[in-house]
């Protein structure tokens, strides 16, 4: 068993004249051309190195490349992979098999490392608020009389409520800021809501710069008597 095995040891091993790798990308001279002739080991180290640095690709490795890319997008979504043809047929180059299995490993941990991060807790919370929004209680609709106050329900872990009241073409009337559920219209204010003219006003919970939750446009009008 050993025989073989030996005879191939002695036939690839280097000798003194064997000629650098170093030098194969530069113009040998004769005595070096035929020492690679002659000698096994130059021969397969030649020839592997003209593999390596051949820049023709054939539609075997065109393949291969397609089946990497296709590879990596399969992990991501979760699906099984796909055996290349040109593999199961007669095997991928060495070079190519050693460069598929290194750009899969960087897919993979590329893919692993961006994973899309988490919601943390309170980040949930603020969005489902947000997508429920603000119940507003009172004014709405139409009124016997102007309203002297603003209610509407608070939210969880709100600070602060910011309250707009404007016309129908959006020009202010007034706003205010308070940290309860309900404010009092001032009378200057109230003094501006006749009857018959239509009134919006809007609500927005508020901790600190984060917005948790609006109410909308609301709107009412004092009915005309």
């Amino acid at each position: 068993m050993s025989q073989p095995r030996d005879q191939w040891k002695r036939v690839l091993r280097p000798l003194g004249d064997c000629v650098a790798i170093e030098r194969f990308g530069e113009i040998l001279m004769s005595e070096e051309r035929a020492h690679i002739a002659s000698c096994g080991r130059c021969h397969a180290e030649m020839e592997l190195w003209k593999s390596f640095n051949d820049d023709a690709t054939t539609p075997r490795e065109a393949a291969d490349v397609r089946w990497i890319v296709d590879e990596i997008a399969h992990r991501r979504a979760g699906e099984p992979a796909v055996v290349p043809m040109s593999s199961r047929k007669s095997g991928m180059p060495r070079m190519l098999f050693a460069a598929s299995v290194i750009f899969v490993i960087l897919g993979i941990a590329y893919l692993l490392n961006n994973r899309q991060p988490t919601m943390d807790v309170s980040a949930a919370h603020d969005l489902v608020y947000r997508s429920a929004g603000i119940k507003v209680i009172a004014p709405s609709g139409d009124v016997a009389a102007a309203p002297v106050r603003l209610e509407w329900t608070g939210i969880p872990s709100a600070v602060s409520y910011d309250v707009r009241v404007v016309e129908v073409d959006r020009a202010l009337l007034w706003r205010v800021s308070t940290g309860e559920t309900r404010v009092d219209v001032p009378p200057a204010v109230r003094a501006q809501f006749v009857p018959g003219k239509t009134i919006l006003w809007e609500v927005t919970a508020r901790r600190e710069a984060t917005v948790l939750a609006e109410s909308g446009t609301q709107k009412f009008r004092v009915a005309v008597k």
